[in-house]
């Protein structure tokens, strides 16, 4: 699909609405209401799980469980009530969709019908114009079929991003992207870490980026490698060692996320640990060694061992310094002058939007969900290269088609993470800095 296709998905929204707002408006709520049933479903199967076991530890608090009256008939008799609700829902759905569909289709065929009375008779005979005509007037029907795909690609954009905020308040501890919360521990604060932290931080995160917030891996890395490493340092009773473990486990998880192990080194040292020793040196360079072997090992399976006796660089350094001359240096320096200009009132505004989602107090599983609608919309504007975080490369970024185009993707991603980094999402903010860093320059 070309950029040119995507800039026309909102004029053939509009022309949907133009044809049935009520049915549009029927059918949005229909899918908005179908996307969170799958996070109340699991809701409720938790919370049969927990009444049951309740009743198993405590045999005399509630009711026998073979009696009416015992609370886990309710939540079953619920999760049917939501399960025949999804069915409904799907049906009412499909059903909404055919009725605008046929509404769109008729709607475009008249237009073509007027559009072709105005036409002389000489344009008919010629025949490219009339296989045009033609094509138009057949492709009407297919029309139905993209506007249902559309808006079932926004259902499960939604419904992944109920899922993530509803992981996030099943944790809180592993909202945001986990840094702070590391670094917290590390001074002595009361912060969770631990197996259930790691395990929603990784699925809230995964569903998190492969979304397409603009939230990156890296984060959620150091705060996953964090918290396996301090489970792993209580298994092995060592107590003691279990502050050097967290800070080192957190280095590896970024020499594992950005494959540096010279910067994992570096994190631990300096920021996690602000210290420095021949036995602390060599677990850390241990450590992050290990953690980018395992990762070039498992990212590559058909090579396996042998890439541990030829790491090369998985990607070679796209700039290239032999080609740097001397008058770009000034360039250069106004570049990085400007970036730090502009990044205090950004950290400004990016505080003051953090209080103004702490104001209105909304979950993260109704936040999340929102914000995803905002950054698709937004989306819809960028290049198509931008489609998939994961696959943006430095020649995408330096592809861009002119100072408009990088400007327009440096306001949508800047504003974008912003708002990403005040909701708290599951996810680094390192990554999606790098790209507002690349359309600037």
């Amino acid at each position: 699909m070309t950029a040119g296709s995507l800039r026309n998905i909102p004029r053939f929204f509009r022309m949907i609405w133009a044809v049935s707002p009520r049915l549009t408006l029927t059918n949005v709520t229909l899918r908005l209401a179908q996307s969170g049933l799958p996070l109340a479903q699991l809701y409720v199967g938790k919370e049969i799980i927990d009444v049951v076991i309740q009743a198993v530890q405590n045999p005399g608090v509630l009711p026998p469980i073979g009696s009416v009256g015992h609370p886990v008939w309710c939540w079953i008799g619920l999760e049917f009530g939501l399960v025949a609700l999804s069915s409904l829902l799907g049906r009412a759905v499909t059903l909404v969709d055919g009725l605008l569909g046929d509404l769109v289709s008729n709607d475009a065929s008249v237009r073509i019908i007027r559009h072709a009375a105005t036409l002389d008779l000489y344009q008919f005979e010629d025949p490219t114009f009339y296989d045009k005509l033609e094509r138009a007037r057949t492709q009407t029907a297919s029309r139905t079929v993209l506007m249902s795909m559309v808006l079932s690609q926004a259902q499960d954009l939604i419904t992944i991003l109920f899922l993530a905020g509803g992981l996030i308040a099943f944790e809180p501890a592993a909202r945001g992207s986990g840094i702070v919360h590391v670094l917290l521990w590390l001074r002595g604060r009361a912060v969770a870490l631990g197996w259930r932290v790691a395990v929603v931080k990784l699925l809230a995160s995964g569903l998190a980026i492969g979304s397409g917030l603009p939230v990156g891996p890296e984060g959620p890395s150091i705060q996953i490698g964090a918290s396996v490493a301090r489970e792993s340092a209580d298994a092995l009773h060592g107590g003691r060692h279990r502050r050097l473990a967290v800070a080192v486990g957190s280095g590896a998880g970024l020499a594992a996320g950005f494959r540096s192990p010279l910067g994992g080194i570096a994190y631990i040292l300096e920021e996690m640990l602000g210290r420095s020793s021949l036995r602390t040196n060599a677990v850390a360079a241990f450590t992050t060694f290990m953690a980018l072997v395992w990762t070039r090992v498992l990212n590559d399976p058909a090579h396996g061992p042998l890439l541990v006796r030829n790491l090369v660089p998985i990607e070679e350094v796209p700039s290239r310094v032999n080609e740097l001359r001397l008058i770009d240096l000034p360039l250069l320096l106004g570049l990085g002058v400007a970036a730090g200009l502009l990044a205090f009132p950004y950290q400004r505004g990016l505080l003051a939007l953090k209080r103004r989602f702490q104001t209105l107090a909304l979950p993260p599983w109704k936040l999340l969900p929102l914000l995803g609608l905002a950054m698709g919309a937004l989306g819809v504007l960028l290049p198509p290269a931008f489609d998939n975080a994961d696959r943006l490369s430095f020649a995408a970024l330096a592809g861009m088609n002119g100072p408009v185009e990088a400007l327009r993707v440096l306001l949508i991603q800047g504003l974008g993470t912003a708002v990403a980094v005040a909701a708290d999402a599951p996810g680094g903010f390192l990554a999606p800095a790098l790209v507002v860093g690349a359309s600037l320059g």
